[in-house]
């Protein structure tokens, strides 16, 4: 259990937050954005602990433990080349056989949002896989 501090007038107050529900709250719960980023090490959602060695921890030596040293283009590509990594050949997680028709029309349009969507829509749907 974490508490995030909302700002409310002349006062905070503390939310207490169960991390276990903390994908489907977050943005509810914290102030910002980086609120719910921050706080969150990388073995939070990965299998790994600081000294495994690796390239999770060649990653965290390098990056620091929430990526801070990374630009916000870095995260992204990083971001773009892991989920092509997971979709270039089928897997027992992946099927491109499974994907319905309907969703190329709906990739086809992904650039009519704006960015902030756009990174909402990609949190969304890590947080429900």
């Amino acid at each position: 259990m974490t508490a995030f501090t909302r700002d409310k007038g002349e006062r905070s107050q503390r939310v207490p937050i169960n991390c276990d529900r903390l994908s489907r709250v977050h943005l509810q719960q914290a102030n910002t954005q980086e609120d719910f980023i921050m706080g969150q090490p990388l073995g939070r959602f990965t299998g790994y602990t600081p000294g495994d060695g690796g390239l999770l921890g060649d990653m965290e030596s390098s990056w620091g433990t929430y990526f801070e040293e990374l630009t916000q283009s870095e995260k992204l590509w990083l971001l773009s080349y892991v989920t092509g990594i997971i979709t270039a050949d089928a897997s027992e997680n992946y099927n491109p056989h499974d994907v319905a028709d309907t969703i190329t029309p709906v990739c086809e349009r992904l650039d009519e949002l704006t960015f902030g969507n756009q990174l909402g829509l990609a949190q969304f749907l890590i947080a429900n896989l």
